[in-house]
């Protein structure tokens, strides 16, 4: 698969609440990034462990918040760049909106640097210290 494809890929599992689709599409070196991070939340997650921790953690969050995700009202828009490894996906739902530069080798995810607004890193956090 190309990194068009992975992104996608991993987004459809992720809207669908299927984190091990995620996480099978993730490299065994994968990094989670979080440049932004708020105060004691980790900017990085090294290695496909620590990144389905990370993921599995936000999921019980979520559920148990109550949040409910309507693709019918979230936009996701792909970017390409020049070089054939990264893609760029702006994601804008009710309530979320986030830029993810994915780098892609071999059909496997092997970074994620993820940009969010302020409201979510909050929501982050909480996940994190539960």
């Amino acid at each position: 698969m190309n990194a068009r494809s992975v992104l996608i890929t991993y987004l459809v599992a992720g809207a669908a609440f299927d984190r091990d689709a995620q996480i099978a599409l993730l490299h065994d070196d994968a990094v989670l990034r979080l440049p932004y991070a708020p105060q004691g939340v980790p900017t990085a997650f090294e290695g496909k462990a620590a990144v389905a921790d990370f993921l599995y953690r936000l999921q019980e969050l979520v559920t148990a918040s109550g949040i409910v995700f309507d693709r019918d009202q979230a936009r996701l828009v792909i970017h390409e760049t020049g070089d054939p490894e990264v893609v760029i996906a702006e994601i804008a739902a009710p309530g979320l909106e986030n830029l993810q530069i994915f780098r892609v080798r071999d059909g496997l995810v092997m970074e994620i640097k993820e940009y969010f607004q302020p409201t979510s890193g909050a929501f982050v956090a909480r996940a994190l210290a539960a």
